[in-house]
């Protein structure tokens, strides 16, 4: 069964993500991880995954604004984009690599946010360092 068919239960998203980082051999931490699979089972219910702005837009604004929810949010759709949907990429006559960036971007931005809490500034410096690595592992669970 491919992602795009049917969402699964959040112990699936677990299972898939171990399976692709041992196939991948990249590390995640267990904190990110269950972040990840939150994410993950959020944007598989949720229809409106490109239904936006232009992303390079809405980074440009939220940088303005800082609003950090609205930053999480852009890096969160880029990393599901890049990695599990690169042809909603394609189909927007983008580059995967400019959602690489902006994601990492976004992350990193909230890493260093002082309004972060501690445990996710630790999740987001790992998506911010690790983005490419990471996304190479979820893109693992599309094809599994």
């Amino acid at each position: 069964m491919s992602l795009a068919e049917k969402p699964p239960s959040k112990h699936i998203w677990q299972e898939s993500l171990t399976a692709a980082e041992k196939i991948t051999q990249v590390r995640i931490s267990p904190i990110t991880r269950v972040y990840l699979v939150h994410t993950i089972d959020q944007y598989m219910t949720d229809n409106s995954l490109c239904d936006h702005k232009p992303l390079g837009q809405q980074w440009l604004e939220a940088q303005t604004g800082m609003n950090d929810q609205v930053i999480q949010n852009i890096g969160d759709r880029c990393l599901i984009i890049s990695s599990i949907f690169p042809e909603k990429a394609s189909s927007r006559n983008t580059d995967n690599a400019f959602y690489c960036q902006i994601g990492q971007n976004a992350y990193r931005l909230l890493a260093k946010q002082s309004s972060q809490i501690q445990t996710r500034k630790v999740i987001f410096h790992e998506l911010s360092t690790q983005f490419l690595p990471i996304a190479h592992t979820l893109s693992y669970m599309r094809h599994n």
